[in-house]
């Protein structure tokens, strides 16, 4: 009877935190797209005059990507080739804007959608590798007070936000193609892959390749990358050759296709200098640029829980290195998904947008930190 009571009490006790952090989540939500303009509708010929005299066809204006994507975005819509504005990026994203435009007359809810997406399959991430309700429900709390994160609702639309669902599906569903083998999560995982490599750049979708392979090759499941090259590579590779369907009724061929991807990848290379300055801006907000002296200045969006959870992050995966505890299947990928995504970060100067695949996964492992050395105390005091 008092272990039944104590359950009782324990159970409620969660529930009321589960309750306060969805509270709060909805709170931090609501308020961002409360500040949104979803009234005003799309106007397609002012963001035509804009583009028109700007830097993109030497003009003397200049214009912020959210700008571009905009104006692509309607232009696509209406048949426009992807090849003709803002080629230097897929065009997958650019259609989900457009279709947003198409049915709503404005960019804001394909955000907002994305941004709800991103929040739902992070829990989905943590409850798979915390176990505990409230602690993964505490990640996405925490995760939602992201200033980073919350920026993706003030600078609108920027196409990091709507591939950044699909990365951590894409690493979610390979998860459970591993566990259950089902052709399901491997269709998914290829669906997923091809969203990310057609909405933003293709870069992110050969570290998620890489990702999975060295999990494939450390695991020894050869059956796994007979499927995964099987199902989800062709899969993913037509979700590609569809968001540039427009070229191909343009009359151009595969080879092309082919010739446009790789100038699309050189294109994506130009900011291979100034190696490690990522650390520097993690760490201490210096933040290196590439442009005009190449000073450092401080980012807007950096936030002191950086260096925190990155310290957390790293201290839990070199404890556990140290120990040689046994990984389990999400940890192992997500683990390789930190290491790999690092080593890109590392190689030259970036924007703060491009921590956006990093930082869910630092507070994922921050979480699973103050799990560990809260047992270990509690074990210790016993």
């Amino acid at each position: 009877m008092v272990n039944r009571s104590l359950n009782f009490v324990l159970n409620i006790k969660k529930t009321a935190i589960s309750i306060v952090f969805l509270l709060t989540i909805l709170i931090l939500l609501v308020k961002q797209v409360a500040v949104l303009d979803f009234s005003r509708n799309y106007n397609f010929n002012n963001y035509k005059s804009a583009y028109d005299d700007s830097q993109y066809v030497g003009g003397k204006g200049l214009i912020p990507d959210q700008a571009v994507y905009r104006y692509a975005a309607g232009a696509y819509i209406e048949g426009v080739s992807p090849l003709k504005i803002n080629p230097e990026t897929p065009p997958l994203g650019k259609y989900i804007l457009g279709l947003s435009v198409f049915f709503f007359k404005n960019t804001t809810q394909a955000i907002v959608l994305s941004a709800i997406m991103t929040l739902v399959i992070l829990y989905a991430l943590s409850k798979s590798l915390l176990k505990e309700t409230y602690a993964s429900l505490g990640v996405v709390a925490f995760f939602s007070f992201e200033e980073l994160f919350l920026n993706q609702f003030a600078v609108s639309p920027l196409l990091d936000i709507i591939q950044l669902p699909f990365i951590l599906l894409s690493l979610y569903f390979f998860y459970r193609s591993n566990v259950s083998g089902h052709i399901f999560y491997y269709v998914a995982a290829g669906l997923c892959l091809g969203f990310v490599i057609g909405s933003k750049t293709m870069i992110t979708g050969i570290l998620i390749v890489i990702t999975w392979f060295l999990f494939i090759i450390i695991k020894r499941n050869y059956e796994q990358l007979i499927r995964i090259f099987l199902i989800s590579f062709p899969v993913a590779l037509s979700v590609l050759l569809i968001s540039y369907v427009r070229i191909f009724l343009d009359g151009n061929t595969i080879g092309y296709f082919i010739a446009v991807q790789k100038w699309v990848l050189l294109y994506q290379q130009s900011k291979l200098q100034f190696p490690f300055s990522v650390w520097q801006l993690i760490f201490f907000n210096r933040w290196q640029t590439w442009w005009g002296d190449y000073r450092i200045i401080q980012a807007d969006d950096w936030s002191i829980a950086w260096p925190v959870i990155t310290l957390s992050t790293f201290l839990y995966i070199g404890i556990k290195i140290i120990k040689r505890n046994k990984w389990g299947s999400l940890e192992m990928i997500c683990v390789i998904w930190i290491a790999i995504y690092s080593i890109f970060l590392s190689l030259g100067t970036i924007s703060s947008r491009y921590l956006l695949p990093f930082l869910p996964f630092m507070y994922l492992f921050c979480g699973k930190f103050l799990i560990f050395f809260v047992k270990s105390k509690h074990e210790n005091s016993n």
